[in-house]
């Protein structure tokens, strides 16, 4: 098992603090960025004279699978800092 070869039982929970703070980290930012690049989007169109949602889907993925990707980045960033600062 896992956990015994890496000194005890608090390996599992260590692995997955980890990856709750990384999944929780892409998850959030994610959806913030998809939905700030929706509403971005309609307010460039508006502005140029074009149907708000026009291109829309398309700058919604980008951006939540950009924002989402740098979530998880920090995410992972964030997880090492609380680890350090518990020694």
């Amino acid at each position: 098992m896992a956990a015994q070869r890496f000194g005890g039982a608090a390996m599992p929970t260590v692995a997955g603090s980890a990856a709750r703070q990384i999944a929780g980290g892409t998850v959030k930012e994610a959806t913030e960025e998809a939905l700030q690049e929706g509403s971005e989007n309609a307010v460039r169109n508006i502005a140029a004279g074009r149907p708000a949602g026009e291109d829309a889907g398309m700058n919604m993925a980008l951006g939540g699978l950009l924002g989402g990707a740098l979530g998880g980045v920090m995410g992972a960033a964030n997880e090492h800092r609380d680890r350090v600062a518990q020694l």
